[in-house]
């Protein structure tokens, strides 16, 4: 199956993409050279803007396997449910 990382752009092997669980595809949403170059990079809080920070709130929470699109607290709270039988309010 091919993936398309979010970072570069290009539809790549799955086996270029390292494995993530929660994730629809199985694997995670940057491909493994994304991945290695956005860590080597290093910010300072200067740096840091707010569409920094929602790019990867919204990489986290898809890793985790939620739809970003929809409203998380939603699904957080159907996921404790389906998990253990809780409802919280």
């Amino acid at each position: 199956m091919d993936i398309t990382c979010k970072i570069c752009g290009e539809t790549k092997d799955e086996s270029q993409f390292y494995p993530a669980v929660n994730n629809i595809t199985g694997r995670r949403t940057f491909c493994k050279k994304c991945e290695i170059a956005k860590t080597k990079i290093v910010k300072k809080a200067s740096d840091i803007t707010d569409e920094d920070i929602l790019r990867d709130f919204k990489d986290i929470m898809v890793g985790l396997g939620y739809d970003v699109s929809q409203d998380i607290n939603k699904q957080f709270l159907q996921r404790i449910k389906d998990k253990y039988g809780v409802i919280l309010r």
